[in-house]
C-alpha cells in the first residue's frame, strides 16, 4: 500500500511569548510537527533539532510497523542530540 500526504501549514507566536517556539517537517510521506514547549529553555532549538532529525531520517517506509520503527529511532536521535548540545551548554538544560 502507498500513501501520500496533502498538508498546510500555519503556527502562531501566542499571546504569552515573543517568539515561536514550532517547528516542523513536511514531505509527501512524512508530517511531523515539533513543539518547543514555551517557556522552558532552549524550547525552540529542541523543536528545530526534532525537525531537522526527521528531515535527515524521512525515508519512505511501506509497513506501519517499519514506519513505528523509523519514528521512535527519529525521536532517539533527536533526544541524543539535545542531550549533547545541553552536555555543551548548561544554560540549555
Amino acid at each position: 500500500m502507498v500513501f501520500s500526504l496533502r498538508f498546510a501549514a500555519h503556527s502562531e507566536v501566542g499571546r504569552i511569548r515573543k517568539n515561536n517556539q514550532d517547528s516542523g517537517y513536511a514531505s509527501p510521506t512524512l508530517l511531523v510537527v515539533t513543539d518547543g514547549m514555551g517557556g522552558a529553555a532552549a524550547g525552540d532549538l529542541a523543536s528545530a533539532v526534532a525537525a531537522q532529525e526527521a528531515a535527515r531520517s524521512d525515508h519512505r517506509a511501506t509497513e506501519g510497523d517499519e514506519m513505528l520503527e523509523r519514528v521512535g529511532g527519529m525521536i532517539a536521535r533527536a533526544n541524543s542530540k539535545l542531550t549533547e548540545l545541553i552536555e555543551e551548554d548548561l544554560e540549555l538544560d
